[in-house]
């Protein structure tokens, strides 16, 4: 248990901006009430504050702590460092680690950052983050967790919007996949590179919606954010950029077809050269940037070794018998590595307090997959499927980084970190109304 995590001015903070937080939320759901969507947007807040709260309760006081714990005693120490010399905090801030001078302009007036965090320089970026919110909160964790959820549930909210806005899914059941799926909440309604990468992951998406409709032009402000969220992405898990552009292709084919669904030869025509010109500049870039693809195999390798050798990390893991690294090698594991990014860990292998919750959750995934293929017309639903732009983001989406979580994964406490971001637009997919609904859409 961390006792100095429970001073007066700790739990004085958390309980002050708890209150600010529940304020804002207030004022925003009342200036919003007549929206009928929006009866679930205080109970998403609650629900992020609720889970923050218990992640932070349970690595806090039963474990004693963790890696969210280690980045806030990062953040920590860039305050004491601001404090102490504000030009030595900005050159930290610029750099992206300094390991080679050992914690570089630290002492002991300031205090160390753990070595692991500092080590490696995507921790190293969620304590830079985190030392802003460390400096409005007076160093108090639980105030920094409450805002972390809410920003989550800020998030979250934007991609709920934009699901109900397509008129694919029924209200309530979009806010279950988008708001309300438990493990997601847990995982990263606090301080944390997971926290950081969804909710960036998620103002990604819906910024870059409103710049692939064709119904309206796209702000300065959706540019803006798309760039700010994507440095964010590159700098904490740079891989998942791709499988968040990477559908745009897909999605923005699918666009056309029903915009110009009287005209189906144009249409179709469009769409496909849509398709052959991204694929061909995908095709160009990879035949010419063989150095960067191969980087990031060899990273994703690295890490995957490292999880399976390490024993530091538990005893709960996985093996998908991957012993080829190259391209090929990847393309045959990509089956179990998507089943592992959705669907594992099974509830026979998540029988402990951490995962029990994403066993259950991966039982009732599988039971909805098995109801969308054998109840009603399973191609018919995938034509509709293939006909609806979210739906098609989706899809690929959740694919690539179901398959990038479980290739990488390898723990079960990392695996359902990484996968986080799968579950809603898996269950988004499986809960969409398709048939003569998806006909009559505007």
């Amino acid at each position: 248990m961390r006792i100095d995590y429970f001073g007066p001015i700790d739990l004085l903070s958390g309980f002050i901006w708890l209150v600010i937080i529940l304020i804002l939320a207030q004022v925003k759901y009342n200036r919003n009430r007549e929206k009928e969507h929006y009866r679930y947007f205080l109970y998403n807040v609650y629900f992020k504050l609720f889970f923050g709260l218990a992640f932070g309760v349970f690595y806090v006081i039963v474990t004693g702590g963790g890696d969210t714990t280690a980045y806030w005693e990062g953040a920590k120490t860039l305050n004491n460092l601001l404090l102490q010399s504000p030009v030595n905090f900005i050159i930290e801030m610029m750099h992206s680690n300094r390991s080679e001078e050992w914690y570089g302009l630290f002492n002991m007036q300031t205090g160390y950052p753990p070595g692991w965090i500092y080590r490696e320089p995507e921790g190293w970026f969620v304590s830079k983050v985190a030392s802003f919110i460390s400096l409005i909160t007076l160093k108090s964790y639980w105030a920094g967790t409450f805002i972390f959820a809410y920003v989550l549930s800020q998030a979250s909210w934007k991609v709920y919007e934009l699901t109900i806005s397509f008129k694919l899914h029924n209200p309530f059941y979009a806010a279950l996949a988008v708001l309300f799926i438990p493990s997601v909440s847990f995982w990263c309604a606090t301080v944390s590179k997971d926290a950081i990468v969804l909710i960036s992951t998620f103002y990604l998406i819906y910024n870059l919606f409103q710049i692939i409709s064709l119904d309206k032009r796209a702000s300065l402000w959706n540019w803006v954010a798309i760039l700010f969220f994507l440095y964010f992405i590159l700098q904490t898990r740079s891989a998942v950029a791709m499988a968040i552009f990477a559908p745009v292709l897909f999605a923005f084919s699918a666009r056309i077809r029903r915009r110009y669904r009287h005209q189906p030869f144009f249409a179709g025509f469009l769409a496909s050269l849509t398709l052959l010109i991204g694929v061909g500049v995908v095709i160009v870039f990879l035949s010419t940037q063989e150095e960067v693809l191969q980087r990031y195999i060899d990273e994703a390798a690295v890490v995957q070794q490292d999880f399976s050798r390490n024993k530091t990390y538990g005893d709960k893991r996985y093996d998908l018998g991957i012993t080829d690294y190259s391209p090929g090698g990847l393309v045959r594991a990509f089956p179990s590595a998507v089943v592992a990014g959705t669907f594992r860990p099974f509830i026979w292998e998540a029988l402990n307090p951490t995962l029990i919750i994403n066993g259950l959750e991966s039982a009732l995934f599988m039971y909805l997959t098995i109801m969308f293929f054998i109840r009603g017309n399973v191609l018919e639903k995938i034509r509709q499927i293939r006909k609806s732009e979210f739906l098609m983001y989706s899809f690929y989406f959740m694919l690539l980084m179901a398959f990038m979580s479980g290739f990488t994964g390898v723990i079960f406490g990392v695996l359902v970190r990484f996968k986080a971001a799968v579950l809603p637009f898996l269950v988004l997919v499986l809960t969409a109304k398709l048939g003569k609904e998806v006909e009559s859409e505007k």
